[in-house]
């Protein structure tokens, strides 16, 4: 590229792009999909949902993107090669780059817990993306069809040499956690405390441009399902824990099998997230359905092993042949829904302290859901 710059073919060629293939905004949105701005919360979210055993992996996707990223810098500066339009270098693109060492890196990620078929399909998605985001490039005029090669080329690389590194030499071993035991204990005893700091999250950017519109009426019906789960939940499963406090939480006293533990060993996990997710579709906030999932996924990732461990060392072999029975979530079918439910539905058969017991649970999602919802309606109130 240095010494060629830009060959005649190669502007046939682009010009051959622009021409054959249909121009649009859509684009514009699919460029973004190698930038910085979607990449670093989308790894956030990644991230959490990693299987366990690969946890301690989460060094690999700082050090892959810290490394293309300036790999593509030092490419731009060094070889000089101009874009179609504009001053700016070019070579190598710095999005394609981006997203072939992120999806790559991703699909290397779940490989190990993926069948066959699942590990062609993550692998044909990053590819997919990967060709429209160096598509995108091309056709808003930014970069030659050489420009996306090197791109896609430098972040194969990268990723390549990761993997190999990492088989060769594994380091979960040797790399910290990245959450510290004495703070896993901590937020073991504030978990139902700390997701109330997300309640921010949907004033903090301009909610989805859905007003009006048929998209609006769904996101709200949704989220009030959702809410409601997770409201019937919590109520479902404090008829059966202990009759202790959530603040500061402690683990159980006594092992119950029973009413929602019996198709989930951490029920009040889940009717937080429940609750959070359905407070976010409310809101339809784009960066809090990214967000508050992510946040409340995370607090389970940290306290639910925390709280198996314990219980485990409290309970011995009742507890072992528990777990090997139910699973730390519900699986996902029509009788988990059913089943909430109609438990759920035994609270106005049952006697006034015990329905008194479940109003703070009442008024806190109420409060949540007007929350969410007057969230949504400030910036046009304030227009």
């Amino acid at each position: 590229m240095s010494l060629t710059g830009v060959p005649t073919w190669e502007r046939s060629l682009y010009e051959r792009v622009i021409v054959s293939v249909p121009s649009g905004s859509a684009w514009r949105r699919l460029t973004r999909l190698g930038a910085a701005g979607v990449l670093l919360p989308l790894a956030v979210f990644l991230v959490v949902l990693l299987p366990r055993q690969f946890l301690r992996r989460w060094w690999m996707w700082i050090v892959v993107m810290v490394t293309v990223t300036t790999l593509e810098g030092l490419g731009k500066f060094g070889i000089g090669r101009p874009r179609p339009e504009g001053m700016r270098l070019g070579f190598p693109s710095g999005h394609t780059a981006a997203a072939a060492a992120f999806y790559l890196m991703a699909g290397y990620f779940f490989e190990g817990v993926a069948g066959r078929w699942a590990r062609r399909a993550l692998y044909g998605l990053a590819i997919v993306i990967i060709l429209l985001v160096g598509l995108s490039r091309m056709m808003l005029r930014v970069h030659w069809p050489l420009d996306v090669f090197g791109g896609a080329a430098l972040g194969v690389a990268v990723f390549a040499l990761a993997a190999w590194w990492h088989e060769r030499y594994p380091l979960e071993n040797i790399v910290p956690a990245a959450v510290p035991p004495p703070w896993r204990v901590w937020i073991y005893r504030w978990q139902h405390v700390l997701p109330f700091a997300l309640v921010i999250v949907p004033f903090l950017a301009s909610p989805l441009d859905v007003a009006g519109t048929p998209f609006d009426l769904v996101l709200d019906g949704l989220g009030v399902m959702v809410m409601a789960t997770g409201l019937a939940l919590r109520i479902w499963t404090t008829s059966h824990r202990d009759r202790q406090r959530l603040v500061p939480a402690q683990p159980p006293t006594r092992l119950v099998t029973s009413g929602p533990y019996a198709l989930m060993r951490h029920p009040l996990p889940l009717a937080n997230m429940l609750t959070g997710t359905g407070a976010a579709l409310i809101a339809e906030s784009g960066l809090a359905l990214l967000v508050v999932p992510t946040a409340l996924i995370a607090l389970f990732r940290v306290t639910a092993p925390l709280e198996d461990a314990w219980l485990a060392q409290r309970f011995g072999r009742a507890y072992a042949e528990y777990c090997a029975r139910v699973p730390a979530l519900p699986r996902i079918a029509l009788a988990s829904f059913a089943a909430v439910w109609s438990a759920s539905g035994s609270v106005g058969s049952a006697s006034w302290p015990t329905v008194a017991r479940r109003l703070p649970a009442v008024g806190v999602t109420l409060a949540l859901a007007a929350l969410a919802e007057w969230s949504d309606r400030l910036p046009r109130l304030l227009h």
